[in-house]
């Protein structure tokens, strides 16, 4: 009798996330030296007027501007994999507990969101914590994840407060990357709430033992 399993994304998903998540975090840290390096140097050049100064900055800004675009590269994976692992996890979990058949008929359709709340209390009878970090973490990542893969032209505007504005976008979007892990392991958690009985996948359960380091960001 032929044996069948299914299988599920979600982990390939995750290392995709989790793998473009500690990218960003050491290009961050890099971006962050060479601009500490170019403000050395402008002093240095603007104190002496050594040309050499000036030529090591010009090489800098060109290195400072290529970490930049990796950086926010791997952010943008980090935060799309991470609601498309959310969305594997939740598909795997709703075929598991019904069918295939049963799953394309009635329930894909159905938004990510959606499915994080309907899917569990259909077949669980316990309904996601809406109330919850990661409820709103999941609708956060949803949101980010169609504003990405459905971007839309806009205008940019200049304020005369440029500096912060940028600096304020900078931490937005390093909140929203490291959220991109934190909502991965939130949302699971809370569906090992609503349904003890799941058997949660390998991959998650040795997730933090093979990376400790993710502890400080989840």
């Amino acid at each position: 009798m032929e044996e069948k399993q299914f299988t599920s994304y979600s982990e390939h998903y995750f290392e995709i996330c989790k793998n473009n998540f500690f990218s960003y975090i050491k290009l961050r840290e890099d971006y962050k030296s060479i601009w500490e390096r170019i403000e050395y140097l402008t002093n240095k050049y603007e104190e002496e007027g050594e040309e050499e100064y000036k030529k090591e900055i010009e090489h800098l800004l060109n290195e400072a501007a290529d970490i930049k675009n990796q950086r926010d590269a791997a952010g943008h994976i980090s935060i799309i994999f991470s609601a498309m692992c959310l969305e594997a996890i939740i598909n795997h979990y709703a075929i598991n507990r019904t069918s295939k058949t049963f799953f394309e008929n009635y329930l894909d359709k159905l938004d990510v969101k959606a499915k994080w709340v309907i899917i569990p209390k259909l077949l669980s009878n316990v309904e996601f914590n809406r109330e919850s970090q990661a409820f709103e973490l999941l609708g956060k990542f949803v949101k980010l994840r169609n504003d990405l893969v459905h971007y839309k032209s806009r205008v940019i505007r200049f304020p005369a407060n440029m500096t912060e504005q940028m600096e304020k976008d900078e931490k937005d979007f390093y909140s929203n990357v490291r959220n991109s892990i934190q909502a991965i392991f939130s949302v699971v958690e809370e569906l090992k709430r609503i349904d003890p009985n799941w058997k949660e996948h390998i991959w998650y359960q040795l997730s933090k033992i093979e990376h400790p380091e993710l502890q400080k960001y989840i």
